[in-house]
């Protein structure tokens, strides 16, 4: 399309800032822009392609599904949602499931069930604990569930009832829990905020804490989980078993799709409660279960946790050998390097011109999430790319000084 950038702009609301590229294709782990250049992608639709691009099953799946039946609403029963549900609840650990469209709505059905549970059995509480730099969607309530004031000034008056702690913190988190806390919400490891991660054992702390005083445990798992961070999902690491958990993003492998499951304790929801037209689309819960079927297998989780121990060796590397990257965080396929200055959007934009896409999630943090395939040969080449790229920045810093 000609000018696709100055179309845009005249008939979309600005409410994202684009990088000055058209894709057109991709395969696996690359895509192609509409000039031919071709990238290593680890922005991966952020985190939500996990097989990459143009998987043929997935594909194959999406089309002899949309050849049957593509929607019916949740009126009537469908066998791909059953399945779905079926294979999600056993790979979590939990009892119930209901399917949305997106994790935002994910995680405004959490705090709706998590509020009705506090008016049965709980004398009506209906306070949530969550992390500052959090991040669990941009609807009403879920920016309300985000201290990011950038997020929120626009549209006051927001929801309340959210108290905020410091991520990492059971002490923060045993000073503002009272009678009328219902429920703690957090992120195993926070995305969006910068890709911060907690200590080995904060969350077997926070679930300790949540017996103790009858409250709900609110995971969530939309960037975290589906294998994401070596098993299917990041609270294992630790053991435990959240009350609530929502999951999105890596889902649908590129198809937009969103659920929230919980244990029997938290089960209250009656007909009426909530509800989605898409929610549980057939279409999208048929690609979903291939997706799915694909990653719990046991080879393909060991697979996984193989190219994790490769990419950890890579960045290990790498920080050893570059004095300004400071740390490296995140788990698994999440992961972000933290430079010692705020660097990392111009560190962007040149590994752009040297054929990688990363993302500068804070001004001082490029964030990678390749697909769950990723090659041991295309991690090398990012990491590559990245020192190459952070030493030209690097160079013309010093020399404007």
């Amino acid at each position: 399309m000609d000018d696709i950038k100055l179309t845009e702009s005249k008939i979309f609301m600005q409410v994202a800032n684009r990088l000055p590229i058209t894709i057109v294709k991709g395969k696996g782990t690359y895509v192609w822009d509409d000039k031919g250049n071709k990238y290593l992608d680890f922005i991966c639709g952020i985190a939500t392609n996990l097989l990459g691009h143009a998987d043929k099953g997935l594909a194959k799946t999406i089309g002899n599904q949309a050849k049957k039946l593509i929607h019916v609403s949740n009126i009537f029963y469908s066998e791909p949602q059953i399945l779905l549900g079926k294979l999600l609840l056993q790979s979590a650990s939990m009892d119930k499931i209901w399917f949305c469209n997106s994790g935002a709505e994910a995680n405004e059905a959490a705090i709706k069930l998590a509020r009705k549970w506090g008016k049965i059995n709980k004398n009506g509480a209906s306070e949530i604990i969550v992390a500052k730099n959090a991040f669990h969607g941009r609807t009403i309530a879920t920016i309300s569930a985000t201290d990011n004031e950038n997020y929120k000034n626009n549209f006051k008056p927001l929801l309340p009832g959210f108290k905020f702690v410091e991520f990492n913190s059971i002490e923060h988190i045993k000073k503002m829990t009272s009678i009328k806390t219902v429920a703690i919400m957090l992120e195993p490891i926070q995305g969006e905020g910068g890709v911060n991660t907690p200590n080995f054992g904060y969350l077997t702390e926070v679930r300790d804490w949540c017996n103790m005083n009858n409250i709900l445990f609110i995971l969530d798992e939309i960037q975290t989980g589906m294998g994401r961070t070596g098993l299917p999902w990041a609270h294992q690491h630790e053991d435990i078993k959240p009350d609530i958990m929502t999951t999105a993003k890596g889902l649908g492998g590129g198809l937009p799709i969103g659920g929230i499951m919980c244990t029997e304790r938290a089960n209250i929801f009656t007909p009426g409660d909530h509800g989605s037209t898409f929610g549980g689309n057939v279409l999208t819960c048929a690609g979903a279960y291939y997706i799915a079927s694909r990653l719990f297998k046991k080879n393909m989780i060991d697979r996984i946790q193989q190219t994790i121990l490769i990419l950890d060796n890579l960045l290990d590397k790498l920080i050893t050998k570059n004095e300004y990257i400071i740390n490296i965080r995140g788990k698994g396929l999440l992961r972000g390097i933290e430079f010692s200055s705020d660097i990392a959007p111009k560190i962007s934009q040149e590994c752009i011109k040297n054929g990688l896409l990363v993302n500068p999630v804070k001004p001082n943090i490029i964030r990678l999430m390749p697909p769950l395939n990723v090659t041991s040969g295309e991690l090398n080449k990012a990491i590559a790319i990245i020192t190459k790229s952070t030493k030209k920045i690097i160079k013309d810093i010093e020399e404007e000084k």
